[in-house]
C-alpha cells in the first residue's frame, strides 16, 4: 500500500498552519494492524526541492531547517496513540519512519483476527508469523483531536 498518495497529500494542511487551533482536525490516519499504534496527521510538509505540488498555491515546501530528511520524504505533525494510553502524545513523525516499521508477530497470536492473519501471511518469512507494516486507514473520515482523545 502506498501510504501517501498525491490525493491524500493534498488534504494535509502545511506545517504550522494549525498551531493556533484549539481542536485541530486529524486529516489522515496511519496505523499498525493488530496494535493500538496510530498516527493521526494534523499538518505536514514534503521534502522536495521544487515544493511538493500537493495542491494549489502549495505552501508545503516550507520545511523547517531542523528536519533532517531524504528527498521526497515528508514530515508530519500530529497526534500519536502509543502502545498504552499513557503513551499518547502530540509530535512529529516522518513518512520514511512509518514506511520502515516492520513488526513480526505470530499468526496464531491473539492480536490478529483470522482474516487479517491470512492477508498478512504473504509478508511472512515463516508460515507461523507475519511482518506487520503501517497502513493508511482507507475508511478514515477527518475529525477533531477531541474526538479521538475521549
Amino acid at each position: 500500500m502506498t501510504l501517501l498518495t498525491r490525493d491524500v497529500a493534498r488534504t494535509i494542511p502545511p506545517l504550522y498552519s494549525q498551531e493556533d487551533e484549539d481542536d485541530p482536525m486529524l486529516v489522515t490516519k496511519f496505523f499498525l494492524p493488530g496494535t493500538r499504534w496510530s498516527w493521526f496527521v494534523i499538518e505536514g510538509a514534503m521534502a522536495h526541492p521544487r515544493g511538493c505540488g500537493w495542491g494549489e498555491a502549495c505552501d508545503h515546501r516550507s520545511l523547517a531547517s531542523w528536519f533532517e530528511h531524504e528527498e521526497n520524504d515528508a514530515i508530519f505533525f500530529g497526534y500519536v496513540h502509543g502502545a498504552a494510553a499513557l503513551d499518547d502524545e502530540f509530535g512529529y513523525f516522518r513518512l520514511s519512519e512509518l514506511e520502515a516499521i516492520r513488526v513480526e508477530v505470530p499468526i496464531a497470536g491473539a492480536l490478529l483476527p483470522p482474516i487479517e492473519a491470512e492477508r498478512l501471511s504473504a509478508w511472512s518469512s515463516s508460515p507461523d508469523s507475519a511482518k506487520l507494516r503501517v497502513e493508511r486507514d482507507l475508511d478514515w473520515s477527518p475529525c477533531h483531536v477531541s474526538e479521538v482523545r475521549s
